[in-house]
């Protein structure tokens, strides 16, 4: 079904697919769908920790994106610098102190 789902929502002119770590055995199916569909863009959403984040892209996620900022994961990602992340933020005070210039934690 995960599999036509995607192709269907491809089909449709929206590309990209998001398969949340929410999902039960969320990372084979990321393993799967990368084998099957390579026509979509694939993600991993609620990434909310570095190991998972690696899982994720080892497995052949496009990129990632968590519901908030963490340090850690943020930390992987400027090692990482070809994987595209996104994070959720409610306020500026989440987001400022790890955007300032020069910034390494």
């Amino acid at each position: 079904m995960r599999v036509s789902l995607s192709r269907e929502i491809a089909s449709g002119g929206v590309p990209i697919v998001e398969v949340t770590m929410t999902v039960p055995g969320a990372i084979e199916v990321i393993r799967d769908l990368v084998k099957k569909v390579p026509e979509v863009i694939l993600g991993a959403g609620t990434v909310v920790d570095a190991e998972t984040a690696r899982e994720c892209i080892d497995a052949g996620a496009q990129f990632i994106s968590n519901p908030a900022l963490g340090l850690a994961t943020v930390q992987w990602w400027r090692k990482n610098p070809k994987v595209i992340m996104m994070s959720g933020a409610l306020t500026p005070t989440e987001v400022l102190p790890r955007g300032k210039p020069g910034r390494t934690s």
